[in-house]
């Protein structure tokens, strides 16, 4: 789930340029067997997620390029933005704190 929630794996390397080191992607003759194995899960993700979904569902995501794009376009759709979900539970919690029992109902 680690690919999914992370985002996809770029293998990548350090280059020291006198004191300053950079970080830059590998070409894919320097990727070890690790890497590949990294990107192969990430791809093995995408796949699950792809052919898990309806054709609906297949047209939202069909832009998305790694499984966390196409996690996080499902979720939003799903669940809403923070925005979306902090207005679901202030209108839930307003109607808990306003529930009354009608008068001469028996609830037990």
């Amino acid at each position: 789930m680690g690919f999914v929630l992370d985002g996809p794996s770029i293998p990548t390397s350090e280059v020291k340029d006198g004191e300053i080191t950079r970080v830059i992607p590998k070409t894919r003759q320097q990727y070890s067997e690790a890497d590949r194995k990294k990107i192969e899960k990430g791809y093995k993700a995408n796949k699950l997620l792809l052919c898990g979904i309806g054709a609906e569902e297949f047209n939202r995501i069909s832009a998305c390029e790694s499984a966390k794009d196409i996690w996080d376009c499902l979720r939003t759709a799903h669940e809403g933005t923070e925005q979306v979900k902090e207005s679901k539970i202030d209108m839930l919690t307003s109607q808990y704190e306003n529930f009354q029992m009608k008068e001469g109902k028996n609830y037990s």
